[in-house]
């Protein structure tokens, strides 16, 4: 596998910074980790080849790798910005069913928080088939107005819950 070439695996692939978070990198070998964690999550949820995962989210790097993660089960990708309404989302992903969904709950711009957890709510629930929601807390407590209650109203439509960053950080970064 090319992140375990020593040559390779201890390069950095990704560098990545916003107005919310410090500068963070992965090797290739820790970015062909994550990938290799989030297969499994998606593979435990029943994604194959042809089913749909879609994304609300900006460009970040758990972004690309769920999209690698997806490419390699076969699946069909689709993203929108968290910056689009509920309207502009579900025009782009009721077209597609998706049975995963990646979402954040919040982005920050200019120096402002923008809480769109319950634009997600929204998003969630006019998507039947979504079976499994994989959140990205991008917002602190004093930001968001849902915090842990996103987990909560998930359980109530009958959607799996997954903490992107809890899960993320339980699985180890080697190959």
């Amino acid at each position: 596998h090319w992140a375990n070439r020593d040559d390779f695996a201890n390069k950095i692939a990704i560098i990545a910074q916003s107005e919310s978070r410090s500068e963070r990198q992965w090797t290739w070998q820790a970015l062909a980790s994550n990938v290799s964690s989030l297969q499994a999550l998606f593979k435990a949820h029943g994604i194959t080849r042809g089913d749909r995962v879609a994304a609300y989210m900006p460009n970040l790097p758990e972004a690309l790798m769920a999209l690698m993660a997806c490419a390699s089960l076969g699946a069909i990708w689709s993203s929108a910005s968290p910056d689009m309404g509920a309207t502009s989302v579900l025009d782009r992903f009721r077209q597609i069913e998706p049975k995963v969904l990646v979402a954040v709950d919040g982005y920050h711009y200019a120096g402002k928080a923008f809480d769109r957890s319950l634009v997600l709510r929204e998003i969630l629930k006019a998507l039947p088939r979504v079976e499994l929601l994989t959140l990205l807390p991008l917002l602190g407590q004093a930001e968001s107005t849902e915090s842990e209650a996103m987990e909560s109203f998930c359980k109530r439509i009958d959607i799996a819950y997954i903490n992107l960053d809890a899960f993320l950080a339980s699985h180890p970064q080697t190959l």
